[in-house]
């Protein structure tokens, strides 16, 4: 009832902009549970519109300028702009650009939420994520790669349930625009998204 929120600061001039330059993860949260990542609001001279993808009345916007949170690589080689991992679970991603300047950044994925080293204890799952209206692009690897590969016996990272992407614009990537795995229970939800290049 009372998650952590992060929250772009509406009274500045632009976006908030979180940048690196090297290798490893631009940005993480390990073991996050009800955390909202949220750059929606408007800062002062915010263009009008959405970040991520919209569909009104049948008709695309997609809106690369609106979003309050920018993550961007300016050199090296990151794992990912944005990683979540741990036994993250109930937390939102909204109104995020994710630039990763691909050629500058030689690989990385823009949204990883996987963690091939976090062992998963009976009866655990990663669930409750949601990514909204995010913009992520010029990334060398998968846009968003989200969940871990099945393995025979199942044991390894948190398999997925009841998980949500939606409306989001993912715009040249080097593979998988949207890569979502292990999705084995409840009923994740993936709608509305625009995957182009």
């Amino acid at each position: 009832s009372a998650p952590i929120v992060l929250r772009n600061d509406t009274t500045e001039a632009g976006p908030l902009v979180i940048s690196q330059g090297g290798d490893g993860f631009l940005s993480q949260c390990i073991d996050c549970e009800q955390v909202i990542i949220d750059g929606s609001g408007k800062w002062s001279g915010a263009p009008a519109g959405t970040c991520g993808a919209s569909l009104v009345n049948g008709t695309w916007t997609l809106g690369t300028k609106a979003c309050g949170i920018v993550f961007r690589c300016t050199a090296g080689s990151p794992q990912s702009s944005l990683r979540i991992a741990g036994s993250s679970k109930f937390v939102t991603v909204k109104g995020v650009e994710i630039d990763g300047n691909l050629p500058t950044c030689k690989k990385g994925i823009g949204i990883s939420v996987n963690d091939h080293k976090y062992v998963a204890k009976a009866g655990e799952w990663r669930e409750g994520i949601r990514l909204l209206n995010n913009y992520v692009h010029g990334v060398a690897s998968e846009g968003m790669y989200i969940g871990p590969n099945q393995t025979k016996d199942g044991i390894g990272d948190l398999q997925l349930r009841n998980n949500e992407i939606a409306y989001n614009y993912v715009d040249n990537i080097g593979c998988d625009g949207i890569n979502y795995k292990s999705a084995i229970a409840g009923q994740s939800s993936i709608h509305h998204n625009y995957v182009t290049n």
